[in-house]
């Protein structure tokens, strides 16, 4: 005779998180000069509620029950910080005991990435609960492992950020670094056309660190065949043109 199994007749003897999603809004900034560990940046929102009223934080909203999770980082994106969320993709999900004051809340941390001029930055320096400011992301790392990341205000001083949402970047970050060789996360920071100087920009930002230009090329070419040229060349630069790239279709039969 077959074991039977007793259900419970409902859902209501187990317990309950709150569900949230917290989305990190990235963007790299390219003004010449700069160092690559000093374009990455992040867009805060400050929180007008308690716990952690006045503090910086990611855009976080709770799940509503007929919402979809992509849904509700959209309308966390648009109404924390008054931006579209173009690209977005879910990074893990955060289960941590007493992260949050109010009771057992669950996060789902997605990675949002924007170009430059989707961000409005000049107009955003109130400091008033609210308000949105764009923050250099400083990653520390101890060789190729990234140990922590801290919001920088543009004078330099670190910003403690609500909750765990420091902790939350820096998962967001080691994601990012562990993915960028085999998917898309590095065009995500850029327009569908792209110079490869434009791309390895990128790279260097998210790694932290510099690349040979030739091996850059070779890799991204040949060994991984990450891009394809374009018949086109980048327009109203003040130097000889280079070829414009694309991302390349992966081919199942390759």
């Amino acid at each position: 005779m077959e074991n039977v199994v007793s259900l419970p007749a409902s859902l209501d003897s187990y317990p309950k998180p709150s569900l949230t999603v917290d989305p990190a809004v990235m963007y790299i900034d390219r003004a010449p000069g700069l160092e690559p560990a000093d374009r990455l940046r992040v867009v805060l929102w400050r929180r007008t509620v308690e716990p952690s009223l006045g503090a910086w934080a990611l855009p976080g909203v709770f799940v509503n029950i007929d919402e979809s999770l992509e849904g509700a980082v959209d309308r966390a994106v648009r109404t924390k910080l008054g931006l579209e969320a173009e690209q977005s993709h879910q990074v893990f999900t955060w289960n941590v005991r007493g992260r949050d004051a109010r009771g057992w809340v669950v996060t789902i941390a997605y990675a949002v990435n924007l170009l430059p001029s989707r961000i409005p930055s000049a107009a955003w320096r109130d400091e008033a609960p609210g308000a949105r400011a764009v923050f250099t992301l400083r990653v520390s790392r101890e060789e190729a492992d990234i140990v922590s990341v801290d919001a920088v205000d543009v004078e330099g001083r670190t910003v403690p950020l609500a909750f765990d949402h420091s902790e939350i970047l820096a998962a967001c970050m080691r994601r990012l670094t562990l993915d960028i060789w085999r998917t898309d996360v590095a065009f995500r920071f850029l327009e569908p056309k792209f110079t490869l100087r434009a791309l390895r920009l990128v790279f260097e930002t998210l790694l932290g660190r510099e690349l040979n230009k030739d091996s850059f090329r070779h890799r991204v070419i040949t060994t991984y065949r990450l891009v394809e040229p374009t018949s086109e060349l980048e327009s109203a630069v003040g130097h000889r043109p280079a070829t414009l790239y694309r991302r390349r279709d992966p081919n199942p039969n390759d």
